[in-house]
């Protein structure tokens, strides 16, 4: 599909002879500016639906200047199925989820009233696949006391300007995570050191082996003394 949008966005505005202000795609989901009037704006959106017999875009248009405002698009069919308590995850991946989530959700509702109204719902929904309480609310007023000035930044840095600090998981390396805090307030006033690393590392587990790894093997074992040949032939066994 994005493929296929692609070929059709370049075809149709390399041939057109007037140029939207602003033209910005998402798969199947196109907005755009639009100054040269109504009538050539329907003849585009002709243009569009005529490239292909599979092609129907819907054109829905607004002549009202104002102010743009982004808020959360939920399908009927979503149903929250996040990770359920149940699930055998260490707690740092709980908490992760709750926060991630509503990060998300501060990210694309601009208007704080209608962020706190989905984060409400969001807090429901991870309450009712049985998290924590203390938890949920943990992370989700985390993201609502936060400075969305900072939660802008945080999100540009690139994947570059920190150093990651890549362990196994285990329960033990759980206070990994106080020992990046403590030593925070050293990090940030020692210049080469935070020039070095790029800011605080970024704590990153690594999976653990599986008991179906141990288990199994991929590889094949000759045994020794054996004078087997390599490869695969009949038994010529019941």
């Amino acid at each position: 599909m994005n493929i296929f949008m692609a070929d059709l966005e370049q075809h149709i505005l390399k041939h057109c002879t007037q140029k939207p202000l602003l033209y910005l795609r998402y798969i199947d989901d196109i907005f755009l500016i639009w100054t040269h009037g109504e009538e050539s704006l329907k003849k585009i959106h002709q243009n569009f639906n005529g490239f292909h017999p599979n092609i129907n875009l819907t054109l829905e248009q607004s002549t009202q200047h104002g102010h743009l405002s982004t808020s959360l698009y939920q399908k009927t069919t979503d149903w929250y199925t996040y990770l359920h308590s149940s699930s055998f995850h260490p707690e740092v991946t709980t908490k992760s989820i709750v926060y991630s989530q509503a990060l998300r959700y501060d990210f694309i509702c601009s208007d704080p009233q209608d962020r706190d109204s989905k984060l409400n719902d969001l807090q429901n929904a991870f309450l009712r696949l049985q998290h924590p309480p203390q938890i949920v609310k943990e992370q989700i007023n985390k993201v609502r006391r936060k400075p969305r000035s900072n939660l802008l930044q945080d999100r540009s840095k690139g994947p570059n300007e920190r150093t990651p600090l890549v362990v196994t998981y285990s329960p033990q390396v759980r206070p990994l995570t106080c020992i990046l805090n403590d030593l925070q307030p050293i990090h940030n006033k020692n210049t080469p050191l935070y020039k070095a690393l790029g800011g605080r590392p970024i704590l990153a587990y690594r999976q653990p082996p599986k008991l179906k790894q141990i288990l199994i093997h991929t590889t094949y074992t000759r045994l020794e003394n054996s004078n087997m040949d390599n490869g695969t032939r009949p038994c010529h066994k019941p």
